[in-house]
């Protein structure tokens, strides 16, 4: 018998820890200038493929507005849910296209800042630009309440790359009640 309630009291840890996850794919791109596009993540455990406007095979385009080109992900139902995005690749002309990324359900506050200055032409500092973000990642402080993340984006007159590509995804945050095991 107290083998068993060890294993059990084990299983339990490893499911609080990791959960179970099914995974549905979806792809979607940042919208071009037309105001704040958001995304539930729906049924929990899905994830979103986020490219820039170019999509998955073409670079995007000159003259976005990072006023009026954002995106926005949210947890499904669970408030202590948070949102994770991790940068597979990012390419954006240095100094003058710039990915804002915000801890927030908007581009009000909580820039996460890359240091970078502003570009040139415009916006706001703190966009990151070049590849400095592939391999990245970021996920909605404990602070955050809507768990979600906000992504605006802007582009100059002339020069495209190829952009970026981030898993989107909910982190499945889990409250556990673990007690020793019976003996």
């Amino acid at each position: 018998m107290k083998k068993r309630n060890t294993t059990l009291w084990s299983l339990t840890l490893l499911a609080c820890l990791f959960g179970a996850q099914v995974f549905a794919q979806v792809n979607v791109n940042m919208g071009f200038n037309n105001g704040q596009q958001t995304f539930t993540v729906n049924p929990a455990g899905s994830t979103f493929n986020f490219y820039d406007n170019g999509g998955p095979g073409g670079n995007y385009p000159n003259n976005q507005n990072n006023a009026t080109s954002i995106t926005t992900f949210a947890p499904s139902f669970n408030p202590n849910n948070k949102i994770r995005a991790n940068f597979v690749s990012h390419n954006t002309e240095s100094n003058f296209d710039a990915l804002y990324i915000y801890d927030a359900p908007n581009t009000a506050s909580g820039q996460f800042n890359s240091g970078n200055g502003a570009p040139i032409g415009g916006a706001t500092p703190g966009g990151y630009w070049g590849t400095v973000l592939t391999g990245q990642q970021f996920q909605a402080s404990p602070a955050n309440a809507s768990g979600a993340l906000t992504f605006s984006f802007i582009s100059d007159g002339s020069v495209t790359f190829s952009g970026w590509q981030a898993t989107i995804s909910e982190v499945l945050v889990q409250t556990c009640q673990l007690t020793a095991p019976l003996t």
